[in-house]
């Protein structure tokens, strides 16, 4: 099994910060909402509407799937790999074709979608699997510093 030190960025206490509402004004969350209009409205434990930010195509930027923000990473570049991606076949928000949220970890997927989706639950072959391209990914990245 994968060791925590692998994803420092995995931090439970970090995602559920970065996850609350809390956290953001009611002025950003409207303006990141504008900017993306691609997102999936789920309803967290006290009934609140929260957001899961989805990406476009290949060669738009990554946004996070939890906090809406902009990464510096492209769809369909070799840096897609430092994030775990999940498609939505049905669409969001009247899109027609699918939507690719990016998460931070399998993990980060399966805490922030169970509560919604009970049956979502991650093989820990495939984990493994990801973790192991995370790593080539981000020593990639670290390199061409």
């Amino acid at each position: 099994m994968p060791s925590e030190e692998y994803y420092d960025e995995c931090n439970e206490d970090v995602f559920d910060d970065a996850l609350s509402d809390n956290n953001f004004t009611k002025s950003q969350r409207k303006n990141n909402e504008n900017k993306k209009k691609l997102f999936l409205t789920v309803k967290d434990d006290s009934g609140n509407d929260r957001y899961i930010y989805g990406s476009k195509g290949r060669g738009s930027y990554i946004y996070s799937a939890t906090t809406g923000y902009r990464t510096l990473y492209k769809v369909g570049s070799l840096n897609e790999d430092l994030f775990f991606s999940v498609i939505d076949s049905r669409g969001v928000n009247s899109e027609k074709e699918p939507i690719t949220f990016y998460f931070d970890s399998p993990e980060q997927f399966e805490r922030v979608m169970k509560p919604h989706f009970p049956n979502c639950t991650i093989s820990q072959n495939t984990k493994e699997k990801w973790h192991s391209k995370f790593l080539i990914a981000k020593n990639r990245a670290v390199n061409k510093l």
